[in-house]
């Protein structure tokens, strides 16, 4: 089983166990440790074997003895497992789908633990496949040392760049004491390569604060480039060091899990005086609480991830929380490849719910503020070969199933501002509602609400309308809440995310200028910092907060005691109660039930 050119280990992760595995470019794989191991079939020769690969799969036999494995490399004909996207060595960066493997039981497995196989209903109206599971590389043996030379290139370009616009590689350091260029060399050269990681994306925000934008424009792209890729080690490394934690004693050649990610610019002298003199973070007594499921606010834990980015470049802004449903769809559909659209700003009508295809928008046929609507549909006899509707197949249905309507003329539809827009549009009948989905026959699905946005200009003080928020030199001065290339710049921040066909999370939400627009009457304190004037109403953000105790998703950095750059808050009393407590950010300024 030993391989110096090629071998990792692996982990994999099912409905009723985890494993830990190594499998190499010679053909081999064996299993170390399963929890519980009783899961995992208990013969010795099906706890490693040999793999081919068939197209996109390495399919993994048992091994066998002379007499039931006639072949030279004693390989069975018993397919243990399949692991989907298998390649050596494994791609080291950020593309798309490194994180989406798949992990599949084979037959007999399947049918010793009595399980279905293939695709089948697993409750009412819901298809799943039980032999499906997943399995991802992890940091261990060699891809310790090819992770280590990707990151020293990174920190390599990261200095060239600081020298090419003119600064002192030493002088970057985060008056926080959380991290810099040579603190990320330190943890570099002890082993810590989490720490490594977090100090890299921690000074990236710093080029904008210390050197003049003409200069920072000029090396803009690599540093986004640079951020992408330390984003993704990030999360590859977390997730290695509590793998290899779990089963350390099974793993040569592993993380030193003890210190990953420890390691802080703090601990450089240099670093240390600077922290003792930066101040306590934002106040939190227990306003803003840690997220420990991102499903519960109807949030990616990749799109989690990318918000941790944007909050240590510096910005600071809410997301209204969704429905849980919109993971469940984005997930799901992004595997099949079904398209999918984010709800656009004129389409005001909600999401689904208690019905059979809950969280996609469209109404309800017992909704009587549609039933107008419903009387101006016709059946549309034959339906374009171009419409796809796939998604139907996730409640076990297809589009032999469902009747297909348009609206018979131009009418207005409840909740849509742009009615023209529907001539254009399907209704697929789906039995206790009418699905709305666009000439393609995709359906519409929640879109994130980005409620302010603002930048940090240090101290816990946030900059002047439109600081520093989307492209630099805009199309058009936007004043409004709503716009387009607002929009398409915060998209190009998820563009990471393995969404379904045609979907962007940001439909045209989000103020250009953030709260910080709608100012009063501009006032400076003696550092030039704007001065909030806390008697503003600024309901035209975009969308009035209805709802005083809903769940918001809040990013910036800093926060006392949350551990975290993204955190949520229940409710908007009490996001208000913890800007009140910060200085600087101004009084609260969304005013429920005010006109």
């Amino acid at each position: 089983m030993e391989s110096s050119i090629g071998n990792f280990h692996f982990e994999i992760k099912y409905a009723t166990f985890s494993a830990f595995g190594i499998i190499t470019d010679r053909g081999e794989w064996k299993m170390l440790s399963c929890s519980p191991d009783g899961e995992w079939p208990q013969q010795e020769t099906w706890r490693r074997g040999t793999w081919v690969q068939s197209g996109q799969l390495a399919r993994c036999y048992a091994l066998g003895t002379g007499s039931d494995a006639p072949s030279a490399n004693n390989q069975t004909s018993i397919e243990v497992f399949r692991l989907t996207d298998l390649e050596f060595p494994p791609d080291l960066s950020s593309r798309q789908g490194f994180w989406i493997k798949q992990f599949f039981i084979g037959d007999r497995w399947a049918d010793q633990k009595h399980i279905e196989k293939g695709i089948i209903h697993t409750g009412p109206h819901k298809l799943g496949m039980p032999t499906h599971g997943s399995w991802n590389a992890v940091i261990s043996g060699p891809l310790i040392r090819a992770v280590e030379i990707k990151l020293r290139e990174c920190q390599e370009e990261m200095k060239r760049l600081a020298i090419q616009i003119g600064l002192d590689i030493l002088s970057i350091v985060d008056p926080t004491g959380a991290c810099s260029i040579p603190a990320a060399g330190y943890a570099m050269n002890r082993g810590d390569y989490l720490g490594c990681c977090v100090n890299l994306l921690g000074v990236i925000p710093l080029f904008g604060k210390l050197a003049p934008a003409a200069k920072v424009a000029l090396v803009s792209d690599r540093l986004a480039f640079l951020t992408k890729e330390i984003t993704f080690f990030e999360k590859w490394l977390e997730i290695s060091t509590d793998a290899t934690r779990r089963v350390r004693q099974v793993v040569a050649g592993a993380l030193k899990v003890e210190i990953q990610g420890t390691t802080k610019a703090s601990m450089l002298p240099r670093v240390a005086k600077a922290a003792s003199e930066a101040g306590a973070g934002l106040k939190n007594q227990g306003w803003i609480l840690k997220i420990f499921n991102p499903d519960n606010v109807g949030i990616l834990p990749e799109e989690l991830q990318v918000l941790r980015s944007l909050a240590r470049d510096g910005y600071y802004f809410v997301v209204r929380s969704c429905n849980p449903t919109r993971v469940k769809w984005l997930r799901q559909a992004a595997q099949n490849g079904w398209g999918m659209i984010g709800k656009p700003v004129w389409l005001k009508i909600k999401s689904l719910k208690n019905v059979k295809f809950e969280g996609l928008v469209g109404f309800a046929k017992q909704d009587v503020e549609f039933w107008s609507t419903i009387e101006h549909l016709e059946v549309v006899k034959e339906v374009p070969s171009s419409v796809r509707l796939d998604w139907l197949a996730a409640r076990g249905m297809s589009a032999k199933d469902v009747k297909v309507y348009k609206l018979t003329k131009d009418f207005n539809v409840p909740h849509v501002e742009d009615a023209h827009m529907m001539l254009t549009h399907y209704f697929v009948d789906t039995g206790d509602s009418f699905i709305i989905v666009d000439r393609f026959g995709k359906p519409y699905v929640p879109d994130l609400d980005v409620v302010t946005i603002q930048r940090a200009i240090g101290g816990g003080r946030f900059g002047p309308p439109g600081y520093k928020i989307g492209p630099a030199n805009p199309v058009t001065k936007f004043r409004g809440a709503d716009n387009a290339e607002m929009s398409s710049f915060w998209n190009q921040r998820f563009k990471s995310i393995r969404y379904p066909p045609g979907y962007e999370p940001f439909g045209w939400h989000g103020g250009w200028g953030g709260s910080a627009q709608f100012i009063k009457a501009v006032q400076k304190d003696e550092q030039g910092n704007i001065v909030f004037d806390a008697s503003m109403d600024v309901r035209s953000l975009g969308w009035n907060p209805e709802k005083p105790g809903e769940d918001l998703v809040v990013a910036i950095h800093g926060v006392e005691g949350l551990g975290d750059d993204v955190g949520y808050v229940k409710g908007w009393d009490k996001l208000g109660a913890f800007q009140r407590a910060n200085s600087g950010m101004g009084e609260y300024r969304f005013e429920i039930g005010k006109k």
